[in-house]
């Protein structure tokens, strides 16, 4: 399923409070993360900041959540 950008902006912004860079990109770069590694580098070099309650999850766990955010509120739209 294709995720439209409004739907990845929005779940970015409902789980992270802060980023360097367009958020349609970054989602596409965290969410193609394989190992922690990778999602934690990304997190870094991006200055990703995750919202309080949730800062203790992994980042690749983070990116999993956003993911699957995003698509559901892509599906939302889809079964109007």
């Amino acid at each position: 399923m294709i995720i439209a950008n409004k739907w990845k902006r929005f779940a970015m912004m409902s789980l992270l409070s802060d980023w360097d860079g367009e958020a349609a990109e970054i989602f596409d770069k965290i969410t193609a993360a394989e190992t922690d590694a990778q999602a934690e580098a990304l997190f870094e070099e991006y200055q990703v900041d995750i919202w309080q309650p949730l800062e203790w999850r992994e980042p690749l766990e983070m990116a999993e959540m956003i993911l699957n955010l995003a698509h559901n509120a892509q599906q939302v739209e889809n079964d109007k």
